[in-house]
C-alpha cells in the first residue's frame, strides 16, 4: 500500500511527459509545414512566386536566368496570371536601353506583374565602375486583352488618399554637385521626355542654383540625346523655352541656332521689352511705362528707330519712305490713309494722298 502513491506519481509523470512530447512534436510538425509552405512561396501567398522556383539561380549565367524568367512568365500565364518576383541576387542581363533584355509578355494572355529587385547589369566597368543600373525596383506588367484606348486601367499605378496624395523625389547626397531628380517618359527603353529639377552646370553652386525646374526632350526627331526645352530658374523665377539658363523674365529661343525671343521688364512698374535676337542682330520693342509710347530700336542699339506715341502719331529716325512708283503704277489713294506719301518716278516728285487723289506739295492733284 505504501508503494501506490509513488507508482501513481510516476505514471502521472510519464503521461504528462508523453503529452508534452506530443505537443512538441506537433509544434515541430506545424513549424516544418509552415517552413515548407514558405519555400513554395517566399511571400506567403501563392499568387506571388519567385523566379528561383523556375530554375533561376545566383550561380547561373544571365542568359540562363533570362530563360528561367521567361519560363516563369509562361507558367504563371498558364495558371491564369499572378505576380513574379526577381530577387536582388538574380542577374538576367537587364539593360534599360536594350528591350530584348526586358521581360517579354508577347506570348501571354493573362495579367502578369514582374517585380524586379535585381541589380541589373554594369556598364563600362573599365572606365566608370559606377556606370550601372544599380539598386532599384522595376515593375513590368503584361495586361491581357486588347481593349480600346481609355477602356482599361491596366499597367497603371495609383496613389489615393483623403488628403494630398503625393509622389516625392528627394536628392539626398549632400556632397554631389547636382540636385537632379527627374521623372522620365519613353518608348521601348529610350527616354523621350524628362520632368524634374537640377543642373550640373554650376560648379560649387548652392542648392537653389542647382535646383532649377526643367523639362528635357529628344534633341532631334528620332534622336537619343536630351536637351533642355523648358527651364524655370529657382533663384529668380526667370523661365525660358529651349534655353537652359534664361537671362530675362521670359526667353523663347528658336530651334534654329542663335535665335531668341525675349520679354524683359526692366524694373518693377517699369518699361517692358520684347527682344528679337539672332546670332548677329538684336532689335527691341519697348513699351514705355511713363507715357505709353511704343519704341522700336535700331539694330544692336538702344537708340530709337521708330516711335509710335500713345495718341497715334509716329516718327521715324531717318524719315519716311512710302515707296516709289511710275505714274501709271501708283496705288489707289482712296484706299490709303490721308497723308500717305509716295515718290512718283515719272513726275520726279513726292505726292501725298488726300480726298481720294494724289496731290503735290501745292495741293494740286496729279
Amino acid at each position: 500500500m505504501k508503494m501506490a502513491k509513488p507508482i501513481s506519481l510516476v505514471l502521472a509523470g510519464c503521461i504528462l511527459a508523453a503529452g508534452f512530447a506530443g505537443l512538441t512534436a506537433y509544434a515541430d510538425k506545424g513549424k516544418k509545414e509552415k517552413e515548407s509552405s514558405v519555400s513554395v512561396s517566399t511571400y506567403g501567398n501563392t499568387a506571388y512566386k519567385e523566379v528561383t522556383l523556375y530554375g533561376a539561380s545566383p550561380s547561373n549565367t544571365p542568359a540562363q536566368n533570362k530563360q528561367a524568367l521567361q519560363d516563369a512568365i509562361a507558367a504563371i500565364d498558364a495558371e491564369g496570371g499572378g505576380v513574379l518576383v526577381v530577387p536582388y541576387n538574380i542577374e538576367y542581363g537587364y539593360k534599360r536601353n536594350t528591350v530584348s533584355t526586358h521581360p517579354d509578355f508577347s506570348a501571354t494572355s493573362t495579367d502578369i506583374l514582374v517585380i524586379d529587385y535585381s541589380k541589373g547589369s554594369t556598364y563600362a566597368t573599365s572606365t566608370n565602375p559606377l556606370s550601372r543600373d544599380g539598386m532599384q525596383v522595376r515593375y513590368f506588367s503584361g495586361t491581357g486583352g486588347n481593349e480600346s484606348d481609355g477602356q482599361h486601367d491596366g499597367n497603371t499605378t495609383w496613389l489615393m488618399g483623403n488628403h494630398h496624395p503625393a509622389l516625392a523625389l528627394m536628392h539626398n547626397n549632400a556632397t554631389s554637385n547636382n540636385r537632379q531628380a527627374t521623372v522620365f517618359f519613353g518608348n521601348r527603353g529610350k527616354v523621350n521626355w524628362g520632368i524634374g529639377q537640377g543642373t550640373n552646370s554650376i560648379a560649387g553652386g548652392t542648392d537653389d542654383q542647382l535646383s532649377h525646374f526643367k523639362i528635357v526632350g529628344n534633341n532631334i526627331n528620332g534622336g537619343t540625346g536630351l536637351t533642355t526645352m523648358f527651364t524655370i530658374l529657382k533663384t529668380n523665377g526667370y523661365f525660358g523655352f529651349n534655353n537652359n539658363a534664361p537671362t530675362k523674365e521670359f526667353t523663347f529661343a528658336g530651334r534654329q541656332a542663335d535665335t531668341e525671343f525675349l520679354i524683359q521688364q526692366t524694373k518693377a512698374g517699369g518699361d517692358v521689352y520684347l527682344i528679337l535676337r539672332t546670332k548677329t542682330n538684336e532689335r527691341k520693342f519697348k513699351l514705355e511705362d511713363d507715357n505709353g509710347d511704343l519704341v522700336i530700336t535700331r539694330s544692336n542699339s538702344a537708340a530709337d528707330a521708330v516711335r509710335l506715341s500713345a495718341t497715334g502719331t509716329g516718327s521715324f529716325a531717318n524719315g519716311v519712305a512710302g515707296g516709289a512708283f511710275a505714274s501709271t503704277g501708283r496705288p489707289d489713294p482712296s484706299t490709303l490713309p490721308v497723308g500717305t506719301m509716295i515718290f512718283d518716278t515719272t513726275l520726279g516728285k513726292p505726292l501725298w494722298s488726300h480726298d481720294g487723289h494724289w496731290k503735290d506739295a501745292n495741293g494740286t492733284a496729279q
